[in-house]
Parts: structure tokens; C-alpha cells; sequence
């Protein structure tokens, strides 16, 4: 983008090896449907953190998420990746209920000023957000997950990768009125080639 960012989301995840997760047992429940697994352990029984947490595969190779992609909808349901803060804590699939706005708790939909010039977001069902922005007639797409915003951009003249289009990642602050980003020229795992951030007017 040189100062360039249409956005499509792929929802898919490349069957890689996942981070270190720490396992010392037999799942609690295992899932199948289609080609589809999913091993869900219940950690920390009995603490306030207790919660589930799967891997998942498919034909027996594990999927892991891409490109800043931690929800994918699978035959088993809709499933969101969690992962702890420690490298060697517990990562996986967590079962989400159908209704994802219970994901999210900040509205990011207004007017914003950032580094590509004033953008517009627009936030349906809390989950799924369109936009534009001023620098080449910019176009933005993506779904909200708690305060990230999995996106992809395009830009006038040809909206297209590899230098008209690609993807993007929007951190924003717990009160919603700031972010800071990244984005990345094509729809890749490569290296991201900017920053990208903003606040809420």
C-alpha cells in the first residue's frame, strides 16, 4: 500500500502445526461430523478460569488458524482459537455459541482518523464491519473478535493484489475509541509491510 490499503477475509487455516500447547490427558469429549474432529479438553476444573478447548482436524491433520484468522466455521459449529499469553499455555478451538455478538463488547462503527486519511466504519450484527477511507478510495472488510479486527483492504486503481490489495489486523483499545494495526500487501502468512492506527472522533 506505500500508504495503501478492499478487504476479503478468509475464514480458512492451513493444516500446519499449531503453537505448544500443554496436554497431560485424554480429551473430555470428542467431536466428529464430515471429515471433521474436534478433541476438547475442559481446563482449570473448578477455577474461575475453568473453560473448553480443542484441536481440531480435519482428515485426521490439524487445522491451526492463518493470516490473524481465529475464527473459522466448521460442520461442527463456530469455533474461536484462544491462546494463552505463555508460549507453553493452553492454545486451541473454543466452542462459541451462534450468536457472536456475545463476542464483542466495543462498537468500533463512526468516523475515524488514521494514517490513511479519515475512515468510516460500519458494524453489523457486532460482528461483521464494511468501511472506506479517503487515501486511493480505500475499501475495508473483515469480522470483529473481541477488540481484533480481522480484515482485508483494496485500493483505486485496481483493487487487487499484490499492490492494490490485502490484509490487515486492527487492535483497538477496551473503550473502542483508538487502534493500532498492521497491514500487508497480497493474502498471505508473509511478513506485514506497515502500521496502521487511529482514533474514533
Amino acid at each position: 500500500m506505500e500508504k495503501r490499503v478492499f478487504i476479503y477475509l478468509s475464514l480458512g487455516a492451513l493444516l500446519l502445526a499449531c503453537p505448544p500447547k500443554v496436554i497431560d490427558k485424554a480429551p473430555d469429549k470428542i467431536l466428529h461430523k464430515n471429515g471433521w474432529s474436534l478433541k476438547i479438553w475442559v481446563t482449570a476444573k473448578g477455577t474461575r478460569s475453568e473453560g473448553q478447548i480443542g484441536h481440531l482436524y480435519h482428515y485426521g491433520k490439524e487445522v491451526c488458524p492463518t493470516n490473524g484468522n481465529y475464527y473459522l466455521t466448521t460442520p461442527l459449529g463456530k469455533l474461536l482459537y484462544k491462546e494463552n499469553r505463555f508460549p507453553w499455555g493452553w492454545h486451541g478451538w473454543k466452542p462459541i455459541k451462534t450468536d457472536t455478538s456475545a463476542l464483542n463488547h466495543i462498537n468500533i462503527a463512526g468516523k475515524w482518523q488514521t494514517n490513511f486519511g479519515v475512515m468510516h466504519l460500519h458494524l453489523k450484527d457486532n460482528f461483521y464491519v464494511t468501511g472506506s477511507y479517503t487515501h486511493d478510495s480505500g475499501k475495508l472488510r473483515g469480522k470483529l473478535i473481541g477488540n481484533r479486527l480481522h480484515c482485508t483492504w483494496s485500493e483505486a486503481p485496481s483493487y487487487r493484489p499484490p499492490k492494490d490489495a490485502g490484509d490487515c489486523l486492527f487492535i483497538f483499545s477496551p473503550n473502542g475509541r483508538s487502534f493500532s494495526g498492521k497491514w500487508r500487501y497480497g493474502f498471505s502468512t508473509g511478513k506485514w509491510d506497515g502500521k496502521w492506527s487511529g482514533h474514533k472522533e
